[in-house]
């Protein structure tokens, strides 16, 4: 199933959560395509509206609890800020109007960063935020980060953020409804594209993209291994095959040596090395989606997986692939906000 999502999502009726009807779902049109199922059992065309808590969105992903205040000095926050102003720092009576305004207006759900409330049921996609690994951080001073994502840590993790957020909407810190959810999303515009993530870089303290953070691990980590591993399938044993392109020095002899070459002074601009590093992420990618994927269906069993929204110019098809294999719908956005952009 495609949607975009940051605008648009597909559905025909209007839909109100009903609880003792069940969960959104998709399944297949006659027509041979697919589309999402409300939870009465009838096509859902979704019109939302996204980013009612862009405010304290990045002040709760920092790990800061409650909402952000204006600074005393910032006059302009103060006289813009509703939340304060109007609702009295009251999130029910901001959720009740937005809910009640963007029904009369033709809307029929939340899109991500939803306030929600739990005696106000409208249906919505929650974030879990389980990596930085995104456009968004790399425009913060390059603030983007990778984690090895074959690591037992990681597992862990995954599994006990996704199992706190499936639990309790840390917006609110209330139980979280889950009859309310259509879908969880991982991230934002997710960072893949190796060469644009390398031309962008800002910040060289921190790795570029999800092929740099892997090859720098050291050696005993498991995505350094994972990397090397590949690596020597990929040049089907033939360390001789592998050391121009990678500019192995000759006092490297085996493949297990290999996982503790640094790969500091490589090309990573090089065809061949980027041809081969578009390859792998689709390793990245299967082995983060296959847990993360994983973690909602055991949290949540009823909700449907949108894992990453994808900006248009970065999809990689070899991700897509693996999306496509844990997904239950792949998200994307326009790359340009333009109603004269033709994508």
């Amino acid at each position: 199933a495609l949607m975009w999502s940051v605008f648009l999502v597909v559905v025909l009726p209007s839909v109100t959560c009903t609880h003792s009807q069940g969960r959104f779902t998709i399944a297949r049109k006659k027509s041979g395509g697919w589309t999402l199922i409300d939870p009465l059992g009838k096509p859902l065309f979704v019109v939302a509206l996204n980013h009612l808590a862009s405010p304290y969105y990045y002040n709760l992903i920092q790990g800061a609890n409650g909402f952000v205040p204006c600074r005393p000095y910032d006059t302009v926050c103060q006289k813009l800020d509703l939340f304060q102003n109007k609702y009295h720092g009251n999130y029910t009576l901001l959720t009740a109007d937005f809910v009640r305004n963007v029904k009369s207006w033709g809307f029929n759900a939340a899109g991500y960063e939803f306030i929600p409330s739990p005696d106000i049921h409208w249906p919505y996609l929650p974030d879990l935020f389980i990596t930085n690994a995104s456009h968004i951080f790399q425009k913060f001073g390059g603030q983007q980060s990778f984690p090895d994502v074959f690591s037992k840590e990681f597992q862990e993790s995954t599994d006990a953020r996704v199992a706190e957020w499936c639990r309790t909407d840390l917006y609110i810190n209330k139980p979280r409804v889950q009859q309310d959810v259509i879908g969880y999303y991982f991230e934002d515009q997710a960072l893949w594209n190796v060469t644009m993530a390398r031309l962008a870089a800002t910040n060289s303290s921190n790795p570029s993209d999800w092929v740099v953070a892997m090859r720098s691990l050291y050696g005993n980590e498991s995505g350094k291994q994972a990397y090397i591993n590949w690596l020597q399938t990929r040049y089907k044993n033939d360390l001789n095959m592998c050391r121009p392109v990678y500019q192995i020095p000759a006092s490297i002899q085996s493949w297990e040596a290999l996982r503790d070459f640094n790969f500091a002074h490589l090309d990573v601009f090089n065809a061949k090395v980027l041809h081969d590093d578009n390859a792998f992420l689709g390793v990245v990618a299967e082995r983060y989606f296959s847990v993360a994927s994983a973690a909602v269906r055991k949290y949540d069993p009823g909700a449907l997986v949108f894992g990453q929204r994808f900006i248009s110019h970065d999809m990689p098809i070899p991700v897509i692939q693996a999306a496509g294999k844990h997904f239950d719908a792949i998200s994307i956005q326009p790359s340009i906000f333009s109603p004269t952009n033709d994508q």
